[in-house]
């Protein structure tokens, strides 16, 4: 059995679709590097469901938020200089009050040259963009 984290990853979708999925790649390659596993819900269930579509959105959003039940740790990840969370992510963060599983959330900031540190939550800007 193996001892590596399961650590779900949120991150932006919407906006600059093919930007933001290049983060959250980045982010996961980092994760897999440092010897944990991670999960993307936003990359994974776009492949087959359309986040334009309300229903098929929900969907997703839903399958994924049952997965993280079973996460070690949810990174929530941000760009530097960019600290507005999306509306999925928020709904991320939310299940995680709800739930009292805020203990294992974690807010990151990645850099260009992909270093990343951690922030403290009281940075983070939740007005939905």
């Amino acid at each position: 059995m193996s001892n590596r984290k399961l650590i779900v990853v949120e991150s932006r979708f919407a906006g600059n679709i093919e930007n933001n999925i290049k983060f959250a790649r980045s982010v996961c390659q980092y994760i897999v590097r440092s010897g944990d596993n991670p999960y993307a819900m936003h990359i994974f269930y776009t492949q087959f469901l359309d986040d334009n579509v309300p229903g098929d959105r929900s969907a997703g959003i839903e399958c994924g938020l049952q997965w993280s039940q079973f996460a070690d740790e949810v990174w929530f990840c941000f760009k530097h200089g960019d600290f507005k969370m999306s509306s999925g992510m928020k709904l991320a963060y939310n299940r995680l009050v709800e739930t009292d599983r805020m203990g294992i959330a974690r807010f990151k900031v990645f850099m260009e040259d992909g270093t990343h540190y951690d922030m403290v939550q009281n940075e983070i800007d939740f007005s939905i963009q």
